[in-house]
């Protein structure tokens, strides 16, 4: 169960690296999660860390992304493979997108789109995963 203090740290980690301290952020991103930390839980202003990385912060928006990727394979946490996520409704294929220049965010797509991530369904705003 994540607490209050938990979003209020795995936010602040995420800030870090916007604030330009990005291995700091990494670091603690990565240990939170581990702890059971969830990226997916809303602030009071309805933020959540993954979101808020995803927009500002490139590695931690990773990181966050692919443990979403690792708890849905699982069947575990608060997202699965088609949820969505955001202001624009964006699922886990539209956020994979992104880094789709790297080697192991491709071979984690194929894995989910084996699994059943459904890789053409548009957000709130039209756009696919593909389109991104």
């Amino acid at each position: 169960m994540t607490t209050e203090t938990d979003r209020f740290a795995l936010h602040n980690a995420v800030l870090e690296e916007v604030r330009g301290h990005a291995d700091v952020a990494a670091a603690r991103v990565q240990d939170l999660l581990a702890a059971g930390a969830d990226p997916h839980a809303a602030d009071s202003n309805g933020e959540t860390p993954f979101n808020v990385a995803a927009a500002n912060a490139p590695v931690c928006g990773r990181l966050m992304t692919i443990y979403w990727l690792e708890q849905a394979m699982a069947g575990k946490g608060g997202k699965g493979l088609n949820d969505r996520s955001g202001a624009h409704g964006s699922t886990l294929a539209q956020y994979m997108a992104k880094w789709l220049a790297d080697d192991e965010i491709v071979a984690a797509f194929a894995r989910a789109a084996a699994a059943g991530m459904q890789v053409d369904t548009p957000n709130k705003s039209g756009w696919t995963p593909l389109m991104a």
